[in-house]
């Protein structure tokens, strides 16, 4: 994922949060995706660069569980994830928390 990732444009990634992680009803109704860029364009789920957004995604998915977080000088990174009953470590790294918060979603999402 994290190969991939660094390449896509952050309306892709926040695209890919938006079908494959908090999969939206509206991409299984034809015309949905003109929809959701419709409400894109307006400022709506900015995912991988809003705090908000992103903490909000992040909010639905965890649950009980927790992650474990670092936050460097130019840098957050993520090396452990717990669903609160068995700990997994992780390496993820991102220069801003909210791209990193996509990151462990679509981990988690797994």
């Amino acid at each position: 994922m994290e190969n991939n990732w660094k390449f896509l444009s952050n309306s892709d990634k926040d695209l890919l949060i938006a079908k494959e992680v908090l999969v939206f009803k509206c991409f299984q109704k034809e015309g949905g995706f003109n929809w959701y860029n419709e409400q894109y364009s307006l400022g709506h789920w900015r995912y991988s660069t809003n705090l908000e957004d992103a903490l909000d995604m992040y909010n639905r998915l965890i649950g009980d569980g927790e992650v474990h977080i670092v936050m460097g000088k130019d840098f957050f990174a993520c090396d452990e994830i717990s669903n609160g009953i068995e700990k997994k470590p992780v390496n993820f790294r991102s220069t801003t928390l909210p791209d990193l918060l996509c990151k462990i979603a679509i981990y988690l999402k797994k």
